[in-house]
């Protein structure tokens, strides 16, 4: 990873060996909004600066909205995960989805002091570059016929493997 910094925005971005922007950083020069919640404010500041992070505008209509559980007629796109407060900062999180689904592990944060809303950083875990294939009608309608314990044998878990992977308790 390697560092760069943009002087007219005054940011410094850290960027992998595949030349995308992970994270960008506003220590110097925090980015204020006059959002009235860290949603909302993170929201502004990725319209603002989404596009460093590899983001397009299409991607970013859904910041509003939660993933998914069903598929949608939905291409990339990034949607609401939750935020969380400590002090007197706040993260919001947002899932990177495809077909309305969440992509497993990928996302962006972003960071901010609260009051007056200030970002401090995002950071990036998307994946740029994948491709996903709407399954079938009828592939999607037999997934969703498979109960829990079919499920954990399909993925090869014992049934106390299963217990502890569905989070409940072992006797």
């Amino acid at each position: 990873m390697f560092q760069k910094f943009d002087a007219a925005r005054n940011f410094y971005a850290n960027v992998d060996q595949h030349g995308v922007v992970r994270e960008l950083l506003h220590t110097d020069a925090p980015v204020a909004t006059r959002a009235s919640a860290p949603q909302l404010a993170a929201a502004e500041y990725l319209h603002w600066y989404g596009g460093e992070l590899g983001l397009s505008p299409q991607q970013l209509q859904s910041l509003g909205k939660a993933a998914s559980t069903s598929l949608e007629a939905a291409s990339i796109e990034y949607r609401f995960n939750g935020e969380k407060r400590q002090f007197d900062t706040a993260t919001a999180a947002f899932d990177q989805t495809k077909l309305g689904l969440p992509v497993w592990q990928a996302g962006i944060a972003v960071q901010m002091l609260l009051d007056p809303p200030r970002i401090l950083s995002a950071q990036s875990t998307r994946h740029p570059d994948f491709e996903v294939t709407r399954p079938s009608d009828e592939a999607v309608k037999h997934a969703e016929s498979i109960d829990e314990k079919e499920r954990a044998r399909l993925l090869g878990l014992t049934e106390a493997k299963a217990l502890v992977f569905s989070g409940t308790p072992r006797r």
